[in-house]
């Protein structure tokens, strides 16, 4: 799904399918932080990975206050996903 809006919606009416949420930064509707804190809201405990090109919106630092329990730059290396995940 690319729209936060439709991710969200499915998390509230199926958050027990969900093992674990990879977001991007930029996404339509609602940006890739504000997902985190909805979703954060509803399950403290989902581990949280969120990915940027652009670390300028979003630092590591930010990420960990709002509950992203890892942070991946883009372009994704994916041994670097696989490591993370």
């Amino acid at each position: 799904m690319n729209d936060s809006n439709m991710v969200l919606e499915h998390f509230r009416v199926a958050a027990k399918n969900f093992d674990l949420m990879i977001t991007d930064l930029s996404m339509p509707s609602m940006t890739g932080e504000k997902l985190a804190v909805e979703v954060r809201k509803l399950n403290r405990h989902i581990p949280i990975l969120i990915c940027s090109g652009n670390n300028d919106i979003l630092n590591k630092v930010r990420a960990k206050e709002i509950g992203i329990d890892g942070f991946l730059d883009k372009p994704i290396d994916l041994k670097k996903l696989a490591k993370t995940v």
